[in-house]
């Protein structure tokens, strides 16, 4: 009966083990979009926009997010693979 009973117990904790996180990849890429004027062949003025990354980084696992505003211009990315 000790047994059965150590066996269920090392059965609960192995299955209960956290998860790995080894197949979630997800980067953080912070950004803001610089604009500025041309001026085209035909002499009118054309509005730019570039886009300048600012930094990228590794974070945990979570939920992707899209163009999510931080302020001052400062956007970012959360993309998981």
């Amino acid at each position: 009966m000790k047994t059965l009973k150590l066996l269920a117990i090392i059965l609960l904790l192995t299955s209960c083990s956290p998860e790995d996180n080894d197949g979630c990849d997800c980067t953080k890429e912070t950004y803001r979009f610089e604009q500025g004027t041309t001026i085209n062949s035909s002499g009118l003025p054309v509005l730019t926009s570039q886009r300048v990354t600012l930094s990228t980084e590794q974070v945990p696992c979570q939920d992707e997010q899209e163009q999510v505003e931080q302020g001052n211009g400062i956007i970012i990315d959360i993309t998981c693979q």
